[in-house]
């Protein structure tokens, strides 16, 4: 009996002996195994970086100011605003064909580039301003424009680069970034005026043009050069400066479609505001024309609406609430001009305070009105 527990005692030892240098030989293995899957991962992690880096210096690239060359592949490039097409680039040619009439353009024009000097011109050699560099743009209505860039300091995201690399750990690198280019020129005198910003394939300029996109990534010298160079002319800086526009008339028949309610009280209440304010409550310098000017009829396109804006996640404890209500409102000038406004007028609670807002969201000429 004592010899069988001695067996049995010997038997666990050797078990527990061999388990235990099974385990330190597959640890051994397992660290093994690991090590390339680690190594891999590493170095999949490497090139992840490396692709994000030089995508982004393509991007840089691409941003920095330079007369186009000559494009074998011969890409065309549509240039649009609100969806419709103004006109077309061929990088091959170095061509823009015209495909509007805005600005005193014909459609079918064509302009042609130098990639040698930067100068436009059309069929007969005539000049259609030029393109620098140094971002400097000769407009053919506007006259010299200058595009200033924008640095920015910023953490650049390997997921936005790089999408669906599939690699975990991943830190955003910090890097110096051609953010835009603000436009410049002169405005009523004024120099160096911002007349909008531009991006790779968009230009902004709400005010005065509208948004300017095109279909695939051009340089920003001849987006500069197209949104603002040839599509925006001195009357349409005009109109975005002083805040109408003349190209856009409306009939009293129009206005009339436009009414969706007919309330005296409102009415009331929307008259006297307009009336009891110099220059009806718009700034003087920039709105010189509506000195002495009178109001001639007031249309409601709205009812009164009541809007609560909770601003708490952002303002602690700010929460407004708004009564507004939209309207035209046609304004007589001392030139003879009768102009449409549309407007909306808020009465706004905050905080136990309460004051008014009227905001302007254009002007238009009304062709057929008749004074009283």
């Amino acid at each position: 009996m004592k010899n069988l527990i001695k067996i049995a005692v010997l038997l666990l030892v050797a078990m527990f002996t061999f388990n235990t240098a099974a385990e330190a030989q597959f640890g051994l293995i397992n660290k093994a195994l690991s090590a390339p899957s680690k190594k891999k991962a590493k170095n999949e992690k490497e090139r992840v970086m490396n692709e994000a880096h030089e995508k982004f210096a393509a991007q840089q690239e691409q941003m920095k100011l330079a007369i186009p060359q000559p494009d074998a592949e011969g890409k065309e490039r549509l240039f649009s605003i609100d969806g419709k097409g103004i006109c077309s680039w061929n990088s091959a040619t170095l061509e823009l064909t015209i495909l509007t009439d805005r600005a005193g353009n014909t459609p079918g024009s064509v302009y042609k580039l130098d990639p040698a000097t930067g100068k436009f011109t059309d069929k007969n050699g005539a000049s259609k301003g030029s393109i620098n560099a140094d971002g400097t743009i000769e407009s053919p209505n506007l006259g010299t424009l200058k595009l200033i860039v924008k640095i920015e300091d910023a953490f650049i995201n390997y997921n936005d680069l790089v999408p669906n690399h599939g690699i975990i750990g991943l830190t955003d690198f910090r890097a110096q970034r051609i953010d835009s280019y603000t436009v410049r020129g002169t405005i009523n005198g004024k120099a160096d005026s911002k007349i909008g910003k531009v991006v790779n394939n968009r230009a902004y300029s709400s005010d005065y043009i509208g948004n300017v996109v095109v279909q695939g990534a051009v340089n920003p010298l001849l987006m500069a050069y197209v949104a603002y160079g040839i599509m925006l002319s001195e009357q349409g800086l005009a109109a975005g400066f002083a805040g109408f526009d003349p190209e856009t008339k409306y009939t009293v028949a129009q206005l009339e479609d436009m009414v969706q309610w007919n309330n005296d009280a409102a009415k009331r209440k929307l008259m006297e505001y307009e009336t009891s304010h110099p220059y009806a409550g718009f700034d003087r310098v920039t709105h010189p024309e509506f000195k002495n000017v009178k109001i001639g009829a007031i249309g409601l396109m709205s009812e009164w609406k009541e809007t609560k804006e909770d601003r708490t996640a952002y303002y602690q404890g700010t929460i407004k609430w708004y009564t507004s209500i939209s309207y035209w409102v046609i304004y007589e000038f001392e030139d003879g001009r009768n102009i449409m406004g549309r407007n909306m007028y808020s009465d706004v609670w905050s905080e136990g305070n309460s004051n008014v807002e009227r905001k302007n969201f254009g002007f238009y000429e009304v062709t057929d009105w008749v004074r009283k």
